[in-house]
């Protein structure tokens, strides 16, 4: 066998044994149930994917050092996020590494870069577009005082949600990773969320009722 058929098979095996996780599946290093992205050398994969509000990106690394910017770009473009997200780096492993899971509770146009290195110069680029779920039936509720968080930022133990909201509503809260640390139905008045054991860093609760919507940000210390 010569040296061509020699690297042709060893690549052939490579690609081969990487290991693939599907999209919309839990099933992945993360545990985490949303659409997966692959990171490997100078490429996510897939480069672009379409979601709906409220869902989950799970990015997964199969080789290399990388993280998941969707703060600043690496390249110097304008982005215009409607949010921004960062994920710490990670290295790979042998059956690939969780960099990390990001929930996207606004509808828009994001994009995000590996700012490792060279990565986003070579092409390491990435955009996630969010459609806004049923926009006919939920809007974002112009009277955003009807809830109010305290004391904010937390310093530990329990955090009190007050609203005005005499329909059905749930609160849900998220990490900047996109996981749920809480959820509860929320009722007209006194709300209590036990932040515990919670790590110190900013959250976003996002209360969603039949026909209204709100997010707002805290931070526990």
């Amino acid at each position: 066998m010569n040296f061509r058929n020699t690297l042709f098979l060893a690549v052939a095996i490579t690609l081969f044994a990487m290991p693939s996780f599907q999209s919309m599946s839990q099933d992945n290093p993360c545990g985490i149930e949303g659409v997966v992205v692959e990171a490997s050398n100078f490429l996510y994969s897939p480069e672009v994917v379409q979601i709906d509000q409220g869902e989950t990106v799970v990015w997964v690394n199969l080789g290399g050092f990388h993280d998941v910017n969707g703060a600043q770009s690496t390249l110097g473009d304008n982005w215009d996020n409607p949010e921004t997200f960062y994920i710490n780096p990670v290295s790979s492993g042998t059956d690939g590494a969780c960099i990390g899971a990001h929930t996207f509770t606004v509808a828009g146009v994001y994009e995000y870069d590996c700012s490792i290195g060279a990565h986003a110069q070579a092409g390491m680029v990435g955009q996630v577009i969010v459609n806004e779920s049923n926009p006919t039936q939920i809007t974002e509720s112009p009277q955003r005082s009807n809830i109010s968080i305290h004391p904010n930022p937390s310093s530990g133990g329990l955090i009190l949600v007050q609203s005005d909201w005499s329909t059905d509503a749930v609160l849900r809260c998220f990490d900047l990773r996109g996981r749920v640390q809480d959820e509860l139905r929320l009722m007209e008045g006194d709300n209590w969320i036990d932040v515990s054991d919670w790590k110190a860093g900013m959250y976003t609760a996002v209360i969603t009722s039949n026909d209204r919507r709100e997010t707002h940000k805290f931070i526990v210390k």
